[in-house]
C-alpha cells in the first residue's frame, strides 16, 4: 500500500518542500522545492515577524499546498524552526498556515538536531563516529553522533540571519566592525 505525504520545512530562511511515498520497498522521495521566503530577516531583534514575511510565508505555503494536491499527498506536515519558534507571533502564523489544512509543529532546537540527525541518517553518511552541523538562518545546530546513536546535540542561536541582523556589517566588511563582531564572541 503506497501511502504519499508532504512535508514542509518552515525555516528562518528557505521553506523546503519533501513530497514522498511510502511502500513495502521503504520511502521514496518524489518531488522537491525551495522558496527563499526570508522569514527571520529583520525578525530576531524585535522578535516579530514582519507582514512583508508573513505574506511571503503565505504565499509559498499557497504554492507547497497546490502541489501537494497535484502530487494526490493524504497528508502535508510542516514543521517551523527558529524564526517562529523564538517570534512572539509566531503562533499566530502557525494558526493562519494550519487554516490550509497543514499540521504544523512549531519545534524546540533539541527536536531539530534530532531531525537533522535522522535526515542525516537517511542519506547514510554516517558511518563512524560524527559531528554533523546543520547552519540555519536563526539557530545552528551541533550533533555528535554515529550510525547508532546520538551522543550529544546542541541547538544555538547563532544563525546567519540572525548574526546579520545583529551586526549588520557592509560589504566589503571594515575592519571596526571585525573588531566589534569579535568583542561579542
Amino acid at each position: 500500500m503506497l501511502k504519499r505525504i508532504a512535508v514542509i520545512d518552515l525555516g528562518s530562511n528557505t521553506f523546503n518542500l519533501l513530497i514522498a511515498e511510502k511502500s513495502n520497498k521503504g520511502i521514496n522521495r518524489i518531488f522537491m522545492d525551495r522558496i527563499p521566503v526570508k522569514l527571520g530577516g529583520g525578525s530576531f531583534e524585535n522578535k516579530i515577524i514582519s507582514l512583508d514575511a508573513i505574506n511571503r510565508a503565505m504565499d509559498a505555503i499557497e504554492k507547497y499546498r497546490q502541489t501537494a494536491s497535484v502530487y494526490n499527498c493524504e497528508k502535508v506536515y510542516a514543521f517551523a524552526t527558529s524564526a517562529m519558534r523564538d517570534a512572539k507571533n509566531g503562533t499566530e502564523l502557525k494558526y493562519k498556515i494550519e487554516s490550509f489544512d497543514i499540521s504544523v509543529e512549531i519545534i524546540d532546537g533539541n527536536k531539530e538536531a534530532e531531525y537533522i540527525y535522522m535526515g542525516a541518517m537517511a542519506s547514510n553518511v554516517i558511518k563512524e563516529m560524527s559531528l554533523i552541523m546543520d547552519i540555519g538562518g536563526g539557530s545552528t545546530e551541533f550533533i555528535i553522533a554515529d550510525a547508532i546513536k546520538i551522543y550529544w546535540k546542541r541547538s544555538y542561536q547563532l544563525g546567519v540571519t540572525r548574526l546579520y541582523d545583529m551586526f549588520k556589517p557592509s560589504d566589503p566588511i571594515k575592519p571596526d566592525e571585525i573588531e566589534k563582531i569579535e568583542k561579542n564572541i
